[in-house]
């Protein structure tokens, strides 16, 4: 008897999951499924798989299908799984409606958690291929191209489409609202590519279950690592979404200041010039290899340079530094309802077995190196550059 149902969903959405993350994605109110996946070997000979695109019936049929996996008694006895579960679990609860509490751990397996455990690759093509599995249980090489097409929008430039006076027929669905001056958007909407997307699903599913057979179980305490993690990303960490947004205002704020500075003394045309840049302090006898932080900052220590040419290298040292990015990411992947950032960790990610971030590179992250670091945070939200600039050197 097989104690594993496995699942798959395929969607589309206007957000990149990659950018965004599984959380995100799935409480967009674009995102939808379009196939689902499931195979329980002692029902069925092969996966059965469900539309959901375009059709209320469907959609009906996916929710009671999810609905008696997560509650029928006689289906609950079995264990669900899936490649990475993180993306089935947020498009359970989230896009279809069900709910957080109706996620619980362990009732799921994850394939690629026990590939990682095995230190196998943690892509589901690249895993079969190194585990030699058969051909015909192979993922579709087809796959790429079709979710490339059908689970994100389309764009194609401004002056194609008026020269050619694309009227996409009646396959295409404009979306003008996502249109910017220069690119077109659309969605696919091409029913035989939808019908071999099932396909693809069903043969995912397929392809998922066939690696997980070679796959050793989790030991006892590795899967409880496992479900902690899991139950970490879903609880999420609190973001101070006002600090991240004003402290990428601040930075770009303070980089058109100096760069403003820059030109207002070199005359310039593009203070964000290396090679302007490196030109100009060449015309004033300073002859560097490279302007690379370290460079300027070996300079910076000596007598070489004063007056202007040494306030242009400090503020090109200060200007080039690079763009507070962690806070863009954390902002992008933060829920606003309840300003917390879920899926934050993948679990035995590294071949020691540690676990590695997602988004935000958290392991990475430099620790507060002054005592008053709530006091910091305060003046970055009040926008106090003034007492920035006493305290601390400046806002960079």
């Amino acid at each position: 008897m097989n104690d594993l149902i496995h699942i798959d969903f395929e969607t589309y959405s206007e957000v990149d999951l990659t950018k965004v993350g599984p959380w995100m994605y799935s409480i967009h109110p674009t995102t939808e499924v379009l196939w689902m996946a499931e195979w329980d070997s002692d029902i069925s000979p092969v996966p059965q798989i469900f539309e959901g695109h375009d059709s209320d019936f469907g959609e009906q049929l996916i929710l009671e299908t999810v609905g008696d996996l997560l509650w029928m008694p006689a289906r609950k006895k079995k264990k669900l799984g899936g490649w990475n579960i993180e993306f089935e679990t947020c498009i359970i609860a989230n896009t279809l409606g069900f709910g957080t509490d109706a996620i619980d751990y362990i009732q799921w397996e994850d394939s690629q958690a026990m590939a990682g455990a095995m230190a196998l690759p943690q892509a589901l093509a690249i895993c079969g291929y190194a585990l030699q599995i058969p051909k015909e249980k192979m993922k579709m090489a087809e796959g790429k191209s079709l979710i490339s097409l059908l689970t994100r929008p389309q764009r194609i430039t401004q002056k194609k489409w008026d020269e050619n006076g694309y009227d996409l027929v009646e396959h295409y669905e404009r979306l003008p609202h996502l249109d910017d001056g220069y690119y077109i958007y659309y969605r696919n909407r091409d029913p035989e590519l939808i019908e071999q997307f099932g396909l693809y699903c069903a043969g995912d599913v397929e392809a998922e279950a066939y690696i997980h057979s070679q796959l050793r179980p989790l030991p006892e305490r590795e899967r409880q690592v496992w479900v902690q993690v899991q139950e970490r990303n879903l609880a999420g960490m609190k973001i101070d979404l006002g600090l991240c947004k004003q402290a990428i205002k601040l930075y770009q704020r303070q980089k058109k200041i100096e760069l403003s500075q820059i030109k207002e003394m070199t005359n310039l045309d593009n203070p964000n010039s290396r090679v302007q840049v490196k030109d100009w302090l060449e015309r004033h006898g300073v002859h560097l290899p490279n302007l690379q932080k370290q460079t300027i900052e070996d300079i910076l220590k000596t007598d070489q340079v004063k007056g202007e040419v040494r306030k242009v290298l400090e503020l090109r040292h200060s200007s080039a530094k690079p763009p507070p990015t962690n806070f863009a990411t954390m902002a992008m992947r933060t829920d606003k309802r309840d300003w917390r950032m879920r899926g934050a960790l993948w679990y035995h990610r590294a071949t020691t077995g540690r676990e590695a971030s997602v988004g935000v590179n958290w392991q990475n992250q430099y620790r507060p190196s002054m005592s008053d670091a709530e006091i910091v945070c305060q003046d970055i939200i009040k926008g106090d550059t003034e007492m920035l600039d006493l305290a601390y050197g400046g806002v960079m």
